[in-house]
């Protein structure tokens, strides 16, 4: 499951017990804000210890698996894959590939906790978008191109038809029936007009287009680039094999320049 940090968090610690199947701790004190959590030493490093960690006999602890505590660094906005969740920590891996511990409450907490994972609140939330094509091998080509810079990855894929996810939410694409590949799309009809996608950085945008443009991708509004849209948005418009409009925005972008 993959949340978002809310807010930063500092580790406390700089070091941790590393523990392997069959160490042994001396178990010091008990948490008393968060149950279940018990403060260890082991080979002369002492941290937390989560109890389900641990066969504990008296004042000492077996591990019964390998252990870190070693707690991680986080910013506001950080999306994290969260891999248990133990009495007020989460154990998550982040996009760098560095795993650790953070307190449950840097992340958005309009959830429930079931099992190992803490489950968003997904309300009104989109679950995916499925857009017929007139040619999937060159719809693969370009969304593939597109969505996987923007941090989605493949997902489902069968002889006629792709997905690709991020977060909670994935856009399939399906070739469309070979009665209906006649009627071809136009954003002016009734219908959808355009499909509109954060980006994290203009930097990212400026290299999407420079790419695409090489790519021999069509480029729209290209001479008011990058304020085809919104002036207070860094954006980029491209047309799919379809015709398909797909709008890249940063907002922040301009908000920074001061443009």
């Amino acid at each position: 499951m993959e949340l978002i940090a809310r807010k930063n968090f500092l580790k406390s610690y700089n070091y941790s017990i590393k523990a392997f199947p069959g160490d042994t701790c001396k178990i010091m004190k008990k948490n008393d804000q968060f149950e279940g959590w018990v403060w260890c030493e082991l080979n002369g490093v002492q941290a937390w210890v989560h109890g389900s960690f641990l066969q504990i006999s008296g004042n000492e602890g077996k591990f019964l698996e390998k252990y870190d505590s070693m707690e991680l660094n986080v910013n506001e906005g950080d999306r994290l894959e969260t891999l248990r969740n133990l009495n007020g920590w989460m154990y998550v891996k982040a996009d760098s590939g560095e795993y650790g511990w953070l307190p449950s409450s840097v992340f958005y907490v309009n959830d429930r906790v079931e099992g190992d994972y803490l489950k968003p609140d997904l309300t009104g939330d989109i679950s995916h978008v499925e857009l017929n094509v007139g040619k999937l091998e060159k719809s693969v080509e370009f969304w593939g191109f597109l969505l996987t810079k923007l941090g989605y990855r493949e997902y489902q894929k069968w002889e006629n038809g792709i997905s690709f996810v991020k977060g909670n939410g994935y856009i399939v694409f399906v070739q469309v029936e070979d009665k209906y590949s006649k009627n071809h799309f136009n954003r002016k009809n009734i219908g959808i007009n355009h499909i509109s996608l954060h980006c994290s950085s203009s930097t990212l945008i400026d290299k999407i287009r420079n790419e695409a443009i090489n790519m021999g991708y069509t480029i729209l509004y290209d001479d008011r680039y990058p304020k085809a849209g919104d002036r207070d948005e860094y954006s980029l418009f491209l047309e799919d094999p379809d015709r398909i409009k797909v709008e890249i925005v940063c907002r922040e972008a301009m908000a920074k320049t001061g443009n």
